[in-house]
């Protein structure tokens, strides 16, 4: 019997897509679950490897599936891209993770843990607030 060695999962707002690979690389299966089944895949699996395409979301996800003694790892967008095949859809995506993970010189993105995430909320907000100042600023500046 094949092992579970990596799990690439896409990210969603209520369904997630997972591709399931053996440790030689073979998909094993596909699977979409809600967020509640997500979580209990997490839960009852066996440790092993996931891996997220890097957004809002995926950090929260990685300090769960951590917390439940998975390997987990954040890949960015931009790196996922290249090694979708066919026509883009979620299974396809969760594919490319899996596909993009594999690669030896593949780099990783840096969790975040929640106060990083609060700081960053922070300057995008204050970052906004300055391009809002600065638009109003023009617009007077023209009329």
């Amino acid at each position: 019997m094949n092992k579970i060695n990596t799990v690439g999962v896409d990210l969603a707002k209520n369904t997630f897509h997972l591709c399931i690979q053996d440790d030689k690389g073979n998909i094993l299966k596909k699977v979409m679950l809600s967020r509640q089944k997500f979580k209990q895949f997490l839960a009852t699996e066996a440790p092993s490897r996931l891996v997220f395409e890097s957004c809002s979301t995926s950090h929260y996800w990685f300090r769960i599936a951590s917390s439940h003694g998975h390997t987990a790892q954040l890949i960015h967008p931009t790196y996922v891209k290249a090694f979708v095949r066919t026509n883009k859809n979620d299974f396809n995506d969760a594919e490319a993770i899996c596909e993009a993970a594999s690669r030896p010189n593949m780099r990783y993105v840096s969790p975040k843990s929640i106060a990083q995430q609060g700081i960053q909320l922070l300057h995008r907000i204050r970052q906004r607030q300055v391009q809002q100042r600065t638009a109003i600023a023009n617009y007077w500046s023209m009329v």
